[in-house]
């Protein structure tokens, strides 16, 4: 039985408003998941209670495992969708002390990141510093290190934003390949046409309330009707 995180009755609300509500699910390690919602339906959020940015929720988040050393070792790697960096700030020198950090912690594959570092091209703006750079830029050297981190889970926030069509298809192959070694990806995208064959399941986020679906015999029309319920 593969390892689980369960969520019981997870509720948050911030200044009264209520943005998630009651929930009860379990997530599978060694599968994908599309986290989808509309604006505001509170996807970020579930994604910071996941990885321990939130901590003002009621209810439990419960990693399950048969081996206790797992069970003490659950490593996260989140990526939010707002990536706020000064425009000065050298991306080498940046990646450098990143780098470094992870590396005292153990939990970074430095030969993982280089052969990323290749297929997505991000040495060949290395050299520059934040302010010079696209938004897809800023988007694949995260998403490189991001996906670079040991750890078990990983949480990607709006990822494909500013991306083209070649580095899309690239990135979801590079995430699904984390699934086949048993780790855990939640993806939070509204373009759920380019992982509406290739994820395993869907969470939909409504009125502050998680439901979960295989993603099995599910079209691009059913999961658009999904969101609108």
């Amino acid at each position: 039985m593969n390892d689980t995180i369960s969520f019981k009755n997870l509720s948050l609300k911030k200044r009264k408003k209520e943005i998630l509500r009651g929930i009860s699910v379990n997530l599978e390690f060694g599968k994908s998941y599309l986290l989808m919602g509309k604006n505001g339906a509170g996807k970020s959020t579930f994604l910071r209670c996941l990885c321990g940015l939130e901590s003002e929720y009621s209810g439990k988040i419960v990693f399950n495992s048969n081996n206790e050393k797992n069970s003490q070792h659950m490593t996260q790697g989140y990526l939010s969708d707002t990536l706020n960096i000064p425009d000065n700030l050298s991306l080498k020198k940046y990646a450098h002390s990143l780098i470094y950090l992870f590396e005292k912690q153990n939990s970074f594959d430095r030969e993982k990141y280089n052969i990323l570092s290749e297929k997505f091209s991000t040495y060949d703006f290395i050299e520059k510093r934040f302010g010079e750079l696209s938004k897809g830029m800023k988007k694949l050297f995260f998403l490189t290190f991001a996906l670079s981190v040991t750890a078990k889970i990983k949480l990607f926030d709006e990822p494909f934003e500013g991306l083209d069509i070649i580095n899309k298809d690239e990135l979801i192959s590079v995430m699904l390949k984390e699934t086949a070694v048993g780790n855990l990806i939640v993806v939070s995208t509204h373009e759920i046409e380019l992982l509406s064959k290739r994820f395993d399941d869907v969470l939909t986020i409504n009125n502050g309330e998680l439901s979960k679906s295989s993603m099995h015999g599910l079209t691009v029309k059913n999961l658009k009707r999904m969101i609108e319920q």
